[in-house]
């Protein structure tokens, strides 16, 4: 991914900027994931769960009073240490307040929910997935370029996807894989924009079991990893059919739903960079090639890779030592000294990446040079 010696946490702009009230709400966030994390007791003040008001963020005030032991709040019934484990896999590059900020954003930074929502994902993202074991991710979607508001671009085919010919796991691994890839090309934006084109569709192509899935890992395991989802050129009989699937998705996914129509794409995408076949200038045509043989597997674990391993467990050790002390305190050294951690745990995760992951598509076609170097003038040289 490039030369761990410069990388630096991911903090997407002004992610990390944060009101007073906010930042104590990203405390008693932290507070209860790591009490659950090394088994203790769970607190909730009564204060705890009131929405932060008068923020940037713009969110309704909620309050909610209560107590509640640890077993009250435990989500999951894996060990502490297996969700220790999981914490180390997500974090990857990006500073870890990162993924705790967006669970905060997605309950309305009330600290007790947002936590639950977390502890859930831990559990949920247990599992490993891996390039390698399935093409259908390179088929029906792919990423290219970014929209007007510089975040990146994910485009899905309508007309290519046949419920008949997947199952359930198919999709899942398709929607895992794809959201792998897409973190490797966010650049700056913490946040993608998704357009589904649904130029050729038929009710042949209407796949509930795929809906249903982005319906329940978006918003609940990957929250404020879409900030559009635009449906382009949907034909009248797509009418009825969104009557039905509707109803799955939550509100603040619905919120996030711009239907649009020939030139009315515009307004969120530029011309030169809007693909041809969606009425812009652009004449890429996405085509997919496998791997060679070679660059298809992860780098075979050695000695380094155990080394590595030790390393981030006791990155991970320091970092929840300096959260406990942080939140406690506003002692700017101690701030500053977890951040270090951050970083330290974003050049460890590049080190592990190429023993973690296969190489994708945007590598190979030079799109990815490196720890966030991601060149789209590049593909336009070099198309396939």
């Amino acid at each position: 991914m490039g030369d761990s010696a410069t990388v630096k946490a991911r903090t997407y702009g002004d992610f990390l900027n944060l009101t007073k009230e906010q930042t104590t709400k990203l405390k008693e966030f932290w507070k209860l994931v790591l009490d659950r994390l090394n088994n203790k007791q769970i607190n909730i003040n009564e204060d705890n769960d009131k929405a932060v008001k008068n923020s940037s963020w713009r969110f309704s005030s909620v309050i909610s009073r209560s107590y509640e032991t640890q077993e009250g709040l435990k989500i999951s019934n894996k060990t502490g240490e297996e969700l220790k484990s999981t914490l180390s896999k997500i974090i990857k590059c990006d500073h870890p307040d990162i993924k705790a900020i967006k669970y905060l954003i997605a309950r309305k930074w009330k600290a007790k929910e947002a936590y639950k929502m977390f502890i859930n994902s831990l559990d949920y993202f247990s599992q490993d997935i891996h390039e390698q074991t399935f093409s259908i991710a390179q088929m029906n979607a792919f990423f290219y370029q970014k929209c007007k508001d510089g975040r990146l671009i994910m485009y899905i085919i309508a007309s290519r996807c046949f419920a008949s010919k997947y199952t359930i796991d198919d999709y899942l691994k398709f929607f895992l894989i794809n959201i792998n890839n897409s973190y490797l090309l966010l650049g700056n934006q913490a946040r993608m924009t998704v357009v589904l084109n649904m130029n050729g569709y038929t009710l042949a192509n209407t796949d509930i079991n795929h809906i249903k899935i982005m319906a329940n890992l978006l918003p609940n395991h990957f929250p404020e990893l879409m900030t559009k989802f635009i449906i382009h050129d949907a034909p009248w009989i797509f009418n009825s059919v969104w009557y039905v699937i509707s109803p799955l998705f939550e509100q603040r996914t619905r919120d996030k739903l711009t239907f649009t129509q020939g030139e009315e794409i515009k307004k969120y995408i530029d011309d030169k960079v809007l693909l041809k076949s969606l009425g812009g200038s652009d004449n890429f045509n996405y085509q997919y090639f496998p791997p060679s043989e070679k660059e298809g597997l992860p780098k075979a674990y050695d000695d380094n890779y155990l080394k590595l391993v030790e390393e981030r467990k006791d990155l991970i050790q320091s970092f929840e030592k300096l959260t406990y002390k942080w939140t406690e305190s506003n002692d700017d050294q101690i701030k500053a000294n977890r951040d270090e951690i951050g970083d330290q745990l974003a050049s460890n995760y590049v080190k592990m990446s190429e023993y973690d992951f296969c190489k994708n598509i945007y590598h190979r076609l030079n799109v990815i040079q490196g720890y966030d170097n991601v060149n789209w003038v590049s593909l336009n040289e070099n198309r396939v």
